[in-house]
């Protein structure tokens, strides 16, 4: 079995458990998941003022708690799916293509080539895109939560830049480190 074919189904089987563990964490009542999330900013705020020597009373490191727990809930949001983009891109074997210099001039431009070296990236995505929507519709039937668009188009985000920052760096270290052309 080749490395290649090793690779993507070690990282279809962990996509998989990543939406386990995404739908494990949808599926906690709303009462649940404010609780955490609460936790997690407290716990942010109260290391920062630590670390910072600040002195902050517990009323001062609640409120501030209280402040960051949107973006922090937000952005917890787009890594979940940031990660679930770079595991289901790599089964998808997205990035086959991207570092990879053209056998001939003709392959090194057009739309052809363009859409055959896109196509996996944008299957990567959809897979991603339908996950975000089960995912949101899922939380309609969780006591205290609801399915927000607004959280569908957050999580893509999330998996979109992931997927793009991953072809990016691929093809730099691959043009870098891999193929050079004879002068």
């Amino acid at each position: 079995m080749k490395i290649n074919t090793v690779v993507r189904v070690i990282a279809a089987v962990l996509a998989v458990i990543w939406m386990v563990r995404i739908f494990s964490y949808s599926s906690a009542s709303g009462e649940a998941s404010m609780q955490t999330s609460r936790s997690v900013c407290f716990d942010i705020v109260s290391s920062f003022n630590d670390l910072m020597h600040l002195g902050w009373d517990e009323d001062r490191i609640q409120g501030m708690s209280r402040s960051i727990e949107k973006i922090v809930r937000k952005s917890a949001h787009m890594g979940e799916f940031a990660v679930l983009g770079i595991l289901v891109g790599t089964a998808c074997d997205a990035w086959r293509y991207v570092g990879g210099l053209p056998e001939t001039s003709a392959e090194r431009t057009g739309f052809r080539s363009f859409l055959r070296k896109s196509l996996r990236g944008v299957i990567a995505f959809l897979i991603c895109v339908i996950y975000a929507c089960s995912d949101e519709l899922h939380q309609t039937f969780v006591d205290g939560r609801s399915g927000e668009v607004k959280d569908v188009v957050i999580d893509v985000s999330g998996a979109l830049i992931a997927i793009i920052l991953m072809a990016l760096i691929l093809r730099v270290v691959t043009r870098h480190f891999g193929h050079k052309e004879s002068v």
